[in-house]
């Protein structure tokens, strides 16, 4: 697969992420690293992008539930996902905007 049709796949598997977050008014933001990242992870030459979606389940969704757990009243704001500095694992930073309209 190119790394176009990778990218194209990745983006329609996170469209009902997207989907799911915009329930509270939430929207999803990626950094290019972000999306390397999952992808990395997601592809395998033997497997193809088969094991994207679990990936995406294991890094994002999974990690993100329960960031957004621990701030319920989260809402009307942008998720940012970037790589951590060590390059081991996604770091999330939800920033709402209400939040920057008071500032």
């Amino acid at each position: 697969l190119t790394d176009q049709t990778l990218q194209q796949i990745l983006d329609l598997q996170l469209s009902s992420v997207r989907a799911r977050l915009l329930d509270q008014r939430l929207q999803l933001h990626l950094t290019p690293e972000a999306r390397a990242f999952i992808l990395q992870r997601g592809y395998d030459p033997a497997h193809g992008a088969r094991p994207l979606r679990q990936a995406i389940e294991r890094l994002l969704i999974r990690p993100l539930s329960a960031q957004l757990l621990e701030q319920p009243a989260m809402q009307d704001g942008v998720v940012y996902v970037d790589i951590s500095a060590d390059q081991a694992h996604l770091t999330f930073r939800v920033q709402s905007h209400l939040a920057s309209r008071e500032a």
